[in-house]
């Protein structure tokens, strides 16, 4: 296992198999030795899990990382802690500060090991790495505060701008032929023209 995060109500795991229909097994094992503790210690009855455990592949080694940031960063997003280093049932303090843990492989990570030459740069290199995706979750966080207009005005033309400055420019206003008869076009009126039988 890479990385994980334990949410009050979903797991996110970031691991890697060696035989794919071996995940569906091991994913039925966990949750229903999970199921059976938790429905014995707490006496409940019913559906623990809400549906089906989702995998997506994780098809380039460059996006290990990026997985492992989303799911440390999720506790965040929820507003469980301010910071990942908060929250407990994560495995952000094993690769941030260095923090044993019994089910992390942070060795087998191959990524995690190129961030640098020692493990205090590392560490150091994975806060900076969290970091940013914090600022990216933060400036998205704020973008979407902006609320969007619904409509956009075009450009405005000059004749556009007197209307709306209620400039009149010297003289008579236009005359506008409609039919037989003559309306004389005015910036803040509106005529409608009916057929007449």
């Amino acid at each position: 296992m890479y990385h994980f995060a334990l949410m009050p109500n979903h797991v996110h795991l970031v691991l890697q198999v060696v035989d794919g229909p071996a995940l569906s097994k091991a994913m039925q094992g966990l949750n229903l030795s999970y199921s059976l503790y938790y429905r014995k210690r707490y006496k409940y009855l019913g559906h623990l899990w809400q549906g089906r455990f989702k995998s997506l592949v994780i098809d380039r080694e460059s996006y290990l990382l990026e997985c492992g940031r989303y799911v440390e960063l999720n506790p965040v997003r929820a507003h469980l802690a301010r910071d990942p280093r908060e929250y407990a049932w994560s495995s952000y303090r094993t690769y941030a500060e260095g923090l044993e843990h019994p089910l992390i492989a942070i060795a087998a990570n191959p990524l995690y090991e190129q961030l640098g030459a020692s493990a205090e740069r590392r560490q150091q290199a994975y806060r900076q790495f969290i970091r940013y995706g914090m600022a990216q979750d933060q400036a998205r966080r704020a973008q979407a505060q902006i609320p969007t207009p619904l409509f956009r005005l075009a450009a405005p033309t000059p004749q556009g701008l007197e209307q709306l400055l209620g400039l009149r420019r010297p003289g008579r206003p236009n005359k506008i032929l409609a039919g037989s008869r003559k309306i004389e076009a005015s910036p803040f009126s509106i005529t409608v023209l009916k057929n007449e039988k």
